[in-house]
């Protein structure tokens, strides 16, 4: 085997390195962006005029208020309610602003309340 044809057919041309580089950057800050922002939705409130990021605090209110205001109906995703029926949600969201925290933060905030209590005596 002659030393000219090690590499042979394997010529990288060194212009094109960058341009591969860009686009391995790009496509990384791409995904990185939509790592960091977890892929969450937001629905926006008209009446009360904010925003409101659906994860998995939202989704446990959302079904708190489905089997207070639907009982006897089978669940419907938030997506597939009607505008008066998002707004009822809404409205009654306003009302309770812990319904979808899980039980370990109100018993810290219970806690810290208590502690805080004992501390101004």
């Amino acid at each position: 085997m002659a030393p000219t044809d090690v590499g042979r057919g394997m010529d990288i041309d060194v212009k094109t390195i960058p341009h591969y580089m860009a686009t391995l950057v790009l496509g990384l800050a791409f995904i990185t962006t939509i790592a960091a922002t977890g892929c969450a939705v937001r629905y926006y409130d008209a009446d009360h005029r904010d925003y409101h990021r659906w994860d998995g605090d939202e989704d446990r209110a959302y079904r708190v208020y489905w089997g207070e205001a639907h009982p006897r109906e089978p669940y419907r995703e938030y997506g597939r309610l009607d505008g008066g029926e998002q707004r009822n949600y809404w409205n009654w969201r306003h009302g309770h602003p812990d319904a979808g925290r899980g039980g370990d933060r109100n018993d810290r905030d219970r806690d810290n309340r208590d502690r805080d209590d004992r501390d101004r005596r």
